[in-house]
């Protein structure tokens, strides 16, 4: 399907929200208050501590390092099997908030209310790399915008003929939000200046999650 796509040298400004600390408790309270036992907290913190990017280059890099003790060593995802890293990111800020959600949602389906919000920080960065533009192509193939993980495997498969090619990213309209547009990047080349955007604790409440702003 790639031949079908346009492929073009693309700029843009991309977003991505990061889960971070919460700056006004300490990651010791944290873990205290979800259950960790005090004996464990001084073998646990220090790992923390170092797999934690003190920087926001090292917030990049991190989305692009192997992970030593998992197989496959990257995050599975819509277009990452796994085998190579992918990052994550839209041009909109309500799109990341919208695709936040929805995963946020899954990974605590059966909570109603979680007194415990999660803390994110908006990452803008400028990309600029060679692009597959799989916008409108989603009302051909459906796997693109499927609602579940049904359709990885089709999307997945577009991204290792993506990354054999040597390109660079994609421009795909998002699952979650219509006419948001999601940026799938391969390459941590394509990716500078990164910088600190808006602030947002998400809540599950009532079944829905919900952002506010810090």
């Amino acid at each position: 399907m790639l031949d079908d796509c346009p492929i073009a040298q693309e700029r843009a400004a991309v977003q991505r929200l990061v889960s971070v600390p919460d700056q006004g408790e300490s990651a010791r309270t944290i873990l205290l208050r979800r259950g960790a036992r005090p004996e464990d907290l001084d073998d646990v913190l220090p790992i923390i501590s170092a797999k934690t990017p003190s920087t926001l280059e090292e917030v990049l890099d991190d989305a692009f390092r192997p992970r030593l003790d998992t197989n496959p060593p990257y995050r599975e995802g819509r277009f990452g099997d796994g085998s190579f890293a992918v990052y994550y990111s839209a041009l909109e800020e309500d799109t990341c908030k919208k695709e936040i959600a929805y995963h946020l949602r899954e990974q605590a389906k059966d909570l109603v209310e979680d007194p415990d919000p999660r803390a994110y920080r908006v990452i803008a960065c400028r990309y600029d790399g060679i692009t597959v533009n799989l916008l409108g192509k989603e009302s051909e193939h459906a796997d693109l915008t499927s609602n579940t993980s049904a359709g990885y495997p089709y999307c997945q498969s577009l991204a290792h003929e993506a990354v054999a090619r040597g390109h660079d990213g994609f421009l795909t309209a998002s699952a979650r939000k219509p006419d948001g547009t999601c940026v799938p990047v391969f390459k941590r080349t394509a990716l500078s200046e990164p910088r600190a955007g808006n602030g947002f604790l998400a809540t599950i409440r009532g079944g829905r999650v919900q952002f506010q702003a810090k």
